[in-house]
């Protein structure tokens, strides 16, 4: 019997035998769904489209009134769209489910979830592949994240749990036990920085962190100039005791001396530039400024090469039988009595006698941004001094430009600690660098304070800047304003005042060996530089103070049975 096409209350389509076969559309009475397809023996049959109230359908495949086989379903309320097969009305088999943030899984379902295996992509980037059960990351997979980590191993609902391996971006990776997403268990850590930590972890943590850096021994050396110190490290836990785990944990060391603000009213020399370096703090209440610290081997490579900073061979800091290390050049300035003395002053000065000052025996005063070798006229009075021209002292090099430079030491190499333990070895702190400001304050500071301690009527030789060849008359105006009367200034005095042996003596009465750093207290810092930091944690730096005695002199003695002399330490 051929069908017809009946109109009903609900349906509109085409009929058999009283029952709705072939093509048509039905509205149920709840109004919320409406059907439009194929329909066999009065049920939904075939191909046909299931429309609901809010927007949502489903259009697909239908058996026996459900919905089964392939078909396309959205959801109105969250957006998802669904393509892939279904099994009485729900997503069961293989199938790609499309969330409006962009996150897409494309895999196995069961009963509307996602069970088995597949691959979950999310919207920040992050692919899943692997295992899933009840909606969730079960079993084995593997997931790139969005910042470029990569793991492979065991998931237990949705976190990583059991074995498993972790690369990170940065070049770490960790391989062993999970749990609940993080390291616990057994396993090793090969951070980018070259750390390595193998052992149990709880909760994402080694079991045995670091929590600090500690010196082995004292954290205050006493020691003389130039001679070497060595400084072991180990790296503890939170009880006090030592990380044999840790590693590779990359330590730098540096030194420095104490920051001085110069009080006011103070001069400096006008090359002084202010300093860009911020001061450090420690933990002696005061700040410091960086101060060279190397190693022995190379102060040992410059000395026998003559070559530190124009010092030269040992001096009397070291030995009473020393000799001046800076030679001395052959200069004739016609029959104008000459003196050659070593000053750390500009080319081109004018030194003055001048009242109220500290007699001529005291130090001229220093600048060490500009050591040079100067040749020093007396005028027919003797009371006025000019440097005429300047050589570069030994040890000093001039650059393309034809600026005079002092070579800086290099750094100690940083160190990486060994079952927990690090040591910097042969270390010695050298001559300061050029223009060090700290000495330079307390130079100028010492030299006031000498001023205004000094005996009024008595003379000292001060430096002021020469004037310009034009401006001639008027220097000798003024030089001739304050001349002294001969008798009273002695040429023997300003002859010794000159001298450049006298002057050394001064020097090192003061300073010491000055191939080496000055006496003084100096601070050393250890620092955890690895990089990047360990699980996002660097340690504490460490401090310690470096005292720097003067060199005990030297002297001959004549022993009592043999005519050998010896050298014996002078008596403080």
């Amino acid at each position: 019997m051929a069908s017809r096409v009946t109109r009903g209350q609900h349906y509109l389509g085409e009929t058999k035998k009283q029952l709705r076969e072939g093509y048509g559309m039905y509205k149920y009475s709840n109004s919320f769904f409406k059907y439009e397809g194929e329909w066999k023996e009065g049920k939904k049959h075939g191909h046909g489209k299931l429309l609901m109230a809010d927007g949502g359908y489903y259009e697909g495949e239908f058996v026996n009134g459900e919905i089964q086989g392939n078909g396309f379903r959205k959801w109105a309320v969250s957006g998802n769209t669904y393509s892939g097969q279904f099994e009485c009305g729900e997503m069961t088999g293989f199938g790609v489910l499309t969330c409006p943030d962009g996150t897409v899984y494309e895999g196995e379902f069961q009963n509307n979830m996602k069970e088995g295996h597949g691959i979950l992509k999310y919207a920040d980037g992050a692919v899943y592949e692997g295992s899933f059960h009840k909606n969730k990351r079960h079993g084995g997979g593997s997931q790139t994240y969005a910042n470029g980590d990569y793991f492979v191993g065991d998931w237990v609902y949705d976190q990583r749990q059991g074995g498993g391996e972790l690369r990170f971006a940065d070049g770490s990776v960790y391989e062993g036990q999970w749990r609940n997403g993080v390291f616990n268990g057994e396993g090793t850590l090969m951070h980018a920085s070259g750390m390595t930590y193998e052992g149990l972890w709880i909760n994402g943590r080694p079991k045995y962190e670091a929590k600090g850096l500690m010196v082995v021994g004292s954290t205050t050396f006493e020691l003389t100039q130039g001679t070497s110190f060595d400084i072991h490290i180990e790296v503890r836990q939170e009880d006090g005791e030592l990380v044999q785990l840790d590693v590779g944990r990359e330590l730098k060391i540096t030194a420095g001396f104490r920051h001085y603000t110069p009080s006011e009213g103070l001069q400096l020399p006008d090359m002084i530039e202010d300093v860009d370096e911020t001061p450090k703090e420690t933990p002696y209440g005061y700040e410091v400024i960086n101060y060279p610290i190397t190693i022995q081997s190379y102060l040992e490579d410059k000395l026998a090469q003559g070559d530190m900073a124009g010092i030269g061979p040992m001096t009397t800091a070291s030995t009473e039988n020393s000799t001046s290390a800076s030679p001395i050049p052959d200069f004739n300035l016609d029959d104008t009595p000459q003196i050659f003395v070593k000053v750390d002053v500009p080319p081109k000065i004018e030194i003055t006698n001048k009242e109220g000052m500290n007699d001529l025996t005291n130090e001229i005063s220093v600048n060490d941004a500009t050591e040079t070798m100067a040749t020093v006229v007396l005028n027919e009075s003797g009371t006025d001094v000019t440097v005429q021209d300047s050589i570069p002292s030994p040890g000093k090099y001039a650059n393309e430009d034809g600026k005079l430079e002092t070579p800086v030491p290099p750094p100690v190499n940083n160190q990486r600690t060994e079952n927990g333990k690090a040591s910097f070895k042969n270390l010695v702190l050298p001559r300061h660098p050029p223009g060090y400001l700290p000495f330079i304050v307390l130079d100028a500071e010492e030299d006031r304070k000498q001023k205004a301690t000094s005996s009024p009527g008595k003379q000292k030789a001060v430096v002021k800047p020469q004037l310009a060849p034009h401006e001639g008359a008027q220097t000798k105006q003024r030089r001739s304003s304050r001349a002294q009367p001969e008798d009273e200034i002695p040429d023997s005095l300003i002859a010794a005042k000159l001298d450049p042996k006298i002057q050394q003596a001064k020097r090192e009465r003061r300073y010491g060996d000055e191939r080496f750093a000055r006496p003084g207290e100096y601070v050393i810092m250890i620092e955890d530089v690895t990089m990047p930091a360990f699980l996002d944690t660097r340690l504490e730096p460490i401090f310690l103070l470096v005292k720097i005695n003067h060199q005990k002199k030297m002297k001959k003695v004549k022993s009592p049975k043999s005519s050998r002399h010896k050298m014996t330490p002078d008596k403080e």
